[in-house]
């Protein structure tokens, strides 16, 4: 799981932004809780995966917007994001975009 700090030049402020879904999502058996086997099977779809921890606890699957390609369409970059959960979760994820920052200082 990645922990996401220094996104701004405050190095006690963290910030993201990102397209997919958040924690309050149950994971597939297969996983016993574990957000690292998941992001690790989002990864193999796509390298542009990730699970941000928020404040050290589970936080958010996705894609960061700042990750779009630039011959990528939005709505290719949220069907790219919607298709890899439904593989992994074996259902259909209600996605969105989920942004966070926080001072820590």
């Amino acid at each position: 799981m990645k922990v996401r700090t220094g996104f701004v030049s405050n190095s006690s402020s963290s910030s993201f932004c990102l397209y997919g879904t958040g924690d309050n999502i149950a994971l597939p058996g297969r996983f016993d809780g574990e957000w690292e086997a998941v992001e690790a099977e989002l990864v193999k779809i796509d390298k542009r995966f990730a699970c941000v921890s928020v404040c050290g606890e589970a936080g958010f699957l996705g894609i960061e917007w700042s990750l779009v390609n630039d011959d990528e369409t939005g709505l290719q970059f949220k069907t790219t994001i919607e298709n890899a959960l439904k593989t992994v979760f074996d259902r259909d994820i209600k996605c969105s975009t989920h942004s966070e920052a926080w001072y820590d200082g």
